[in-house]
């Protein structure tokens, strides 16, 4: 009980952190190898 307790809480916590991460830094890799889909964006 207290070691599931602490996990449990913490798993959900990590798991969409390190999707948005992982999201941000493909958009930065995307974004800095095609100038031209920041312009599309800034339309």
């Amino acid at each position: 009980m207290e070691v599931a307790a602490p996990a449990t809480p913490t798993a959900p916590t990590i798991k969409p952190s390190d999707k948005a991460l992982t999201k941000n830094v493909f958009l930065m890799f995307f974004i800095n190898n095609h100038p031209s889909f920041l312009n599309l964006l800034s339309r």
